[in-house]
């Protein structure tokens, strides 16, 4: 496979070629694959005609942004089959992240219906961000979701790519306060002193980027993406090399008391917890970043 920081005359050939529609442009993980296919498409002749970004409200700010870096912006709603199914006509390959803030069942059949749509309209290449775990039986409602999308993506015949990422390093508040205090001990206390793998949203949109580009070389692949293993101490101690972190003291039993789906989370953490080999994984993807790269990143 090419890594993203190869020459980039490849990816450009493929850009030429190829039509590529991003769901969850306006996002963190859509985002992150628009800016690595931006990135990549930097010096040709045509950069951005062949990138798509599919959107309620074209309207947006956020939207209006994209349309102003020439990002070719389209009004859809993903649980609109038919019109999916027209839209995805437009393009030749596309990346799908699905939206867990409506429930898994609504999001389950948004990401059935991306993949029906895909298939009656022929698209070449899908890439769908579904989560480490998910194939392992989590018993996590929104990883169990996202395996159930997997498994209509894989019986749908389409070339596909899956990745897997594990936590995001970005969801953590790393800004001092009381929102980072507290986050930290609810991590403790779930972990009970176990690592938590994590990963950068822009390393996600960098490999997903790749299988977009290289569809040949990623059709069929399920790839766990994670870019650092570390205790809660361990995380405390990076974030206090610039100011100190407190981390909360939390009983473990109040993790019982949180909604089903976040408790199921916890509970999956603590006791089996994500499987990436990130030794493996680095050694074809060298600029994953770690913990404290994403720090550094940050300040």
């Amino acid at each position: 496979m090419s890594n993203f920081s190869h020459p980039l005359l490849s990816f450009q050939k493929s850009l030429t070629m190829s039509r590529i529609l991003v769901v969850g442009a306006t996002g963190r993980q859509g985002g992150a694959v628009l800016r690595a296919l931006q990135h990549a498409s930097k010096g040709h002749p045509d950069p951005h005609r062949r990138l798509f970004a599919l959107t309620r409200n074209p309207s947006s700010p956020a939207a209006k942004k994209l349309a102003s870096e020439g990002v070719q912006v389209i009004q859809g709603d993903i649980n609109d089959t038919a019109g999916l199914t027209s839209t995805l006509k437009q393009v030749d390959r596309a990346f799908l992240v699905t939206d867990i803030s409506q429930g898994t069942t609504k999001e389950e059949q948004a990401g059935k219906n991306f993949v029906a749509a895909a298939k009656a309209a022929g698209l070449e290449h899908l890439v769908f961000s579904s989560v480490d775990g998910a194939e392992r039986d989590s018993k996590v409602p929104h990883f169990e979701s996202k395996f159930q999308i997997e498994t209509a993506l894989r019986l749908s015949g389409l070339s596909h790519t899956v990745i897997r990422p594990v936590a995001f390093m970005d969801m953590l508040p790393i800004e001092p306060g009381f929102l980072r205090f507290i986050a930290l001990g609810i991590f403790r206390a779930a972990l009970g002193g176990k690592p938590i793998q994590l990963v950068a949203t822009k390393d996600i949109g960098f490999v997903a980027a790749c299988a977009l580009l290289e569809p040949n070389e990623y059709k069929g692949q399920s790839i766990g993406l994670a870019g650092d293993e570390l205790t809660i101490s361990q995380m405390a101690s990076a974030l206090s090399k610039s100011n100190p972190a407190w981390v909360a003291w939390i009983p473990r039993f109040m993790i019982a008391l949180f909604p089903y789906d976040m408790k199921q989370m916890f509970k999956f953490f603590g006791e089996r917890g994500y499987n990436v080999d990130i030794p493996a994984l680095k050694a074809q993807y060298p600029t994953l970043s770690t913990f404290e790269d994403y720090i550094s990143s940050r300040e």
